[in-house]
């Protein structure tokens, strides 16, 4: 099993891959992802050094493609380095890593909790769903005092640290 770097978030998130030497792509799983890299589990036939482009999303919906190099090949996936993203690319994946939620709407809530708590079943939506509810409400009075301002709230972000148990 990997282990996380301390500057990645586990995330669960589908990527393609495409090797330009080899004419390939891969459908691979995030492990876990930052702005430096992420861990890709489901990477065969790749080598270390060699360069990939990874594209989140569709092609039609906006996709985000970034060059990268596997840095690190182990039997539970490999490692992927970002290879001088543009900061455009950098924002874009920021957004993707920390979505900001300003408590507003649960069901947005319960869908940025799920890339961080795994949910299997309908329990474990519940259980988000509860999550999620308790965070609202812990960030209600911030809300409402921003409100009766003429300044807009500001963005809630879940600290990833407190979701992972």
């Amino acid at each position: 099993m990997e282990t996380l770097p301390q500057n990645r978030v586990k995330y669960r998130l589908v990527v393609d891959l495409y090797c330009v030497e080899r004419d390939q792509h891969r459908k691979c799983r995030v492990s876990n992802i930052g702005l430096d890299g992420m861990f890709v589990v489901g990477l065969p036939c790749f080598r270390n050094n060699q360069r990939v482009r990874a594209t989140f999303g569709r092609a039609e919906g906006g996709a985000l493609c970034l060059p990268c190099r596997v840095d690190q090949i182990s039997l539970d996936g490999a490692d992927l380095k970002f290879d001088n993203p543009s900061p455009q690319q950098v924002e874009e994946l920021r957004e993707i890593i920390f979505p900001h939620w300003n408590g507003t709407d649960l069901l947005e809530g319960v869908l940025i909790l799920s890339n961080w708590i795994e949910a299997e079943d309908f329990a474990g939506w519940l259980r988000l769903l509860t999550l999620a509810q308790h965070w609202q409400r812990s960030t209600a009075g911030a809300r409402s005092e921003f409100s009766r301002s003429r300044i807009s709230p500001p963005m809630v972000v879940p600290p990833a640290e407190r979701l992972i148990t």
